[in-house]
């Protein structure tokens, strides 16, 4: 569960599951998202899933991927997917502390980066990175201290970017610029149902940022992204510009001769 077997110290430890969208270029706009957690919420929020996944024969896993055209669930009747995006949202609404994504724009990233660059940072990188000042953002606004482990749901070819990342913003950390970021876990949306839970979310910011209508059973899904309780930004061009200024002045033929 990734999380503190300690009863005392279960309520008090607070994770980040977070998945993917369309960091491959496969529609405009990317997104990393997902939900913040404590151990406690985790458990509920865990038999509920499960519960859900059993009365709707969902099993192995509730993936939105599987309601697409010609995949396993493209047929099922509006009135039965209703159903199912209304427990969801329900059980996410009822168990997390917030919900948090970053969108980045395929577009702007294509022009600013070079294409050296997009080597060392891809998409998927980059909305770690804004979920990362994300996450510390609400932690310095509700007054937590402590590090928070982030765990996101594997199979991504840029995983090794992320792991990247996360390294350098580890080493920043321990120089005294904290930023609550705690450990970094790869796992299986099938094993974990809050990375499903996350997925969901995904998917619902990914429709609104393509401007894409909620119907035909995925109207219950728009309430996630309610503004009471959903922090969501998009990665903003001037960083994206200031990354590559701070990345080519580290190049050697940029350092002046000692």
């Amino acid at each position: 569960m990734h999380h503190s077997s300690d009863p005392d110290l279960e309520a008090l430890v607070v994770s980040l599951y977070l998945d993917e969208s369309a960091t491959d270029a496969s529609t405009p706009t990317a997104v990393v998202g997902g939900l913040l957690i404590n151990s406690s919420h985790f458990v509920g929020l865990d038999e509920k899933w499960r519960a859900m996944l059993d009365e709707f024969e969902l099993w192995p896993g509730l993936h939105m991927k599987d309601f697409g055209l010609h995949n396993r669930f493209a047929a099922m009747p509006q009135q039965r997917r209703s159903q199912i995006f209304e427990r969801a949202v329900e059980i996410i609404k009822a168990h997390n502390i917030a919900t948090i994504a970053v969108t980045l724009d395929h577009g702007q990233y294509k022009a600013i980066l070079a294409p050296t660059l997009k080597h060392q940072m891809s998409p998927y990188s980059l909305c770690f990175l804004g979920c990362v000042v994300g996450n510390h953002q609400i932690a310095e606004k509700q007054g937590y201290d402590k590090t928070v482990p982030f765990v996101i749901d594997s199979g991504n070819p840029y995983a090794e970017h992320v792991r990247k990342a996360h390294r350098v913003l580890r080493d920043l950390q321990s120089k005294g610029h904290f930023l609550n970021l705690g450990s970094l876990t790869f796992d299986k949306d099938d094993d974990v149902t809050a990375l499903q839970a996350a997925d969901v979310i995904c998917w619902a910011v990914r429709r609104r940022a393509a401007g894409c209508p909620f119907a035909i059973g995925f109207e219950p899904l728009e309430a996630i992204l309610d503004e009471h309780g959903h922090n969501q930004s998009p990665f903003p061009e001037v960083a994206m510009r200031q990354l590559l200024a701070d990345l080519e002045a580290l190049t050697p033929e940029n350092q002046e001769e000692p």
